[in-house]
């Protein structure tokens, strides 16, 4: 989808390849070549839209009861559903356009939060920090990856999966968290399977 208006450019040219490759970002979620720019921008963003979910956590908590006991305890659910989904949408926007999508960080990290903790309710804020921590550990294990594949091919010496001129080649964390991801999907949905919850 992206890549098509680059093929059109004049042949040749190296542009068309060059947008091609910063359009992967909007496919393939990635934190390779982020400055601190993005850091900056990102700040910003965040200084102004973190304060409102901690605002509306008490109002989460008891949306969490159904509409009906939420309402008796005088909660508008219905506007308070429309700001939360609004809110929601501003903070991936922040997200992606800072990173790319990224995906089953923010389906693990509430998950992991309960097993941890053995609590009913989530916390945002701990939910945020298990989140962080997912992310940072799939993309220091991206940064390793090439890496570990010239040492395994030195290791098995016969097959050579990659060159040792792409030892330094960055996998795009979104990768790794979509397969990490999946298979942490599958281990949750095979655990639930006996007991009859999905």
């Amino acid at each position: 989808m992206f890549p098509g208006p680059a093929a059109h450019r004049a042949p040749g040219s190296g542009t068309a390849l060059n947008d091609a490759q910063n359009a992967h970002i909007w496919l393939v979620g990635t934190l390779n070549g982020r400055g601190w720019s993005s850091v900056q921008i990102m700040a910003v963003a965040l200084l102004l839209l973190v304060p409102l979910p901690l605002l509306f956590g008490r109002r989460l908590r008891m949306m969490e009861l159904g509409d009906d006991l939420a309402t008796g305890l005088g909660l508008r659910v219905n506007r308070s559903r429309l700001a939360l989904t609004v809110l929601g949408i501003g903070l991936c926007g922040v997200a992606v356009a800072s990173a790319g999508p990224i995906p089953f960080i923010a389906l693990a990290a509430p998950q992991i939060v309960v097993m941890v903790s053995r609590s009913p309710g989530v916390s945002l804020v701990s939910a945020g920090a298990v989140a962080a921590g997912l992310l940072s550990a799939a993309h220091l294990a991206s940064g390793q990856f090439f890496s570990a594949l010239v040492w395994a091919d030195r290791q098995v010496g016969w097959i050579e999966v990659v060159e040792e001129s792409q030892r330094n080649n960055l996998l795009p964390v979104g990768v790794t968290t979509a397969v990490l991801g999946g298979v942490y999907l599958a281990w949750v949905l095979f655990k639930r399977r006996g007991t009859g919850t999905a």
